[in-house]
């Protein structure tokens, strides 16, 4: 059962427990590596045409009036083997209380019938939102799994918690 790890991520100012803070690595990123090493998963990394802001007030304008409008985000590179995966770990930051557009127009690009989809998020509610009810009405066909979420700026000592989801 080959397993693959879809994710998208962002750097520069993030609300990191209350404050701004400039973050060089992104903690959907972050969590995406751990979970790909931990399950011996292929990665892919989904990246707008467009990238988002580094300011965090630019970034949270774009994105509301991409959620907002509910519209295509387009992204760079298309994946070219999703058929050969069985296993889909789709991570991304909820921005507000989903995925974010872009991510939005991956899950609609693709056929999820018959795959196993757990959803990973990162932001500092430590919710997936509403992200696992819109997952189900957009990859239809999949089996989607319970998700996991934890804060951003917690995400470098959640291995425990990770561990026991992915041996769920």
């Amino acid at each position: 059962m080959k397993q693959l790890v879809v994710y998208f991520s962002r750097v520069g100012e993030n609300s990191v427990n209350g404050r701004i803070e400039i973050i060089k690595k992104g903690f959907t990123e972050i969590l995406a590596e751990k979970i790909s090493a931990k399950k011996g998963a292929a990665m892919f990394k989904i990246e707008p045409v467009e990238p988002y802001p580094s300011s965090y007030e630019e970034c949270v304008k774009r994105s509301r009036k991409e959620d907002q409008d509910g519209g295509r985000v387009p992204y760079l590179h298309p994946l070219p083997n999703l058929d050969e995966y069985d296993v889909i770990y789709l991570g991304f930051p909820c921005w507000w209380r989903t995925y974010p557009r872009v991510v939005a127009t991956f899950v609609n690009d693709y056929k999820f019938v018959g795959k196993t989809i757990y959803p990973f998020c990162t932001n500092e509610e430590g919710s997936l939102g509403l992200a696992e009810m819109e997952l189900k009405g957009s990859a239809r066909g999949a089996i989607i799994k319970p998700g996991f979420a934890c804060k951003g700026s917690e995400v470098d000592n959640i291995d425990a918690a990770l561990e026991a989801w992915l041996n769920k």
